[in-house]
């Protein structure tokens, strides 16, 4: 009897009828027999479980990359670009003159900012005097202030974590910024750890793995409705918008044959 029974669904499903309504014109073929409809339940109950637990877990993939590639922006401008931006606000707020341009409310404003910010593990500052041409790659001038907390600096202000951490990307920052009235100028220098760069190289893995996903589940829908092979190259070039073009081509199938 399940022989014959499974053998009247796929012949229903063959017909373009969806999965669901062939059980049961399958069912009612036989007589409303509880033993024949428990019979051929249990038969799919596991077949829907597995897709059902497979879209869950597609949906939550793809919702996860799409909220991480939000989130890595967000946390690259709001914990990187803008306590870079406000450490050169600070010094040049604070900058005294040509002869002592650093001044004690500039170095406390920036120890502050860096105890602060996850991001900004250093700040190093150089004098230099623009008549003598300097340039940001001549290590000859040391640094005139540095603070430190997180960094080993050494005596030409170029720094080294004190602790590694994997998937951070460091990146070394700098800027010139005039003293005014005078012919000198501050370069500053930051180094900064981005867990930005961890989010990025995440994101593109797991909207890859959602794609898959996606693909294989809806892959299963149409070979369990008797559907044409050409729909799963569909589902794997498409995605979403090749199952909706399957979803629609299904419904008016349907509709002819009633």
């Amino acid at each position: 009897m399940k022989a014959n029974l499974l053998s009247s669904v796929d012949d229903l499903l063959s017909q373009g009828y969806e999965e669901i309504n062939a059980v049961e014109l399958a069912i009612k073929r036989f007589g409303e027999v509880d033993s024949i409809k428990t019979e051929i339940k249990e038969v799919y109950k596991t077949k829907y479980l597995y897709a059902k637990k497979l879209l869950n877990i597609t949906i939550i993939v793809g919702v996860l990359g799409i909220l991480l590639s939000f989130g890595g922006g967000i946390w690259k401008n709001y914990s990187v670009d803008r306590p870079i931006n406000d450490i050169y606000s600070i010094i040049e707020k604070n900058m005294g003159n040509g002869s002592n341009p650093i001044t004690d409310n500039m170095k406390n404003n920036l120890k502050d900012k860096v105890d602060k910010s996850f991001a900004i593990d250093y700040v190093t500052l150089q004098i230099f005097d623009k008549n003598d041409k300097y340039i940001n790659t001549d290590t000859n001038l040391k640094y005139d202030y540095n603070y430190a907390p997180r960094m080993t600096i050494d005596e030409f202000g170029n720094g080294r974590p004190k602790t590694l951490l994997r998937f951070v990307a460091y990146a070394q920052n700098s800027k010139q910024i005039e003293i005014k009235g005078s012919n000198k100028g501050i370069i500053v220098i930051t180094e900064t750890r981005d867990i930005g760069f961890m989010i990025f190289q995440i994101v593109p893995i797991l909207l890859l793995i959602y794609w898959v996903l996606f693909a294989i589940w809806a892959s299963i829908n149409s070979v369990n409705n008797k559907r044409s092979i050409i729909w799963i190259f569909v589902f794997i070039l498409l995605n979403v918008v090749g199952y909706l073009i399957y979803y629609l081509d299904g419904h008016s199938l349907i509709n002819k044959i009633d």
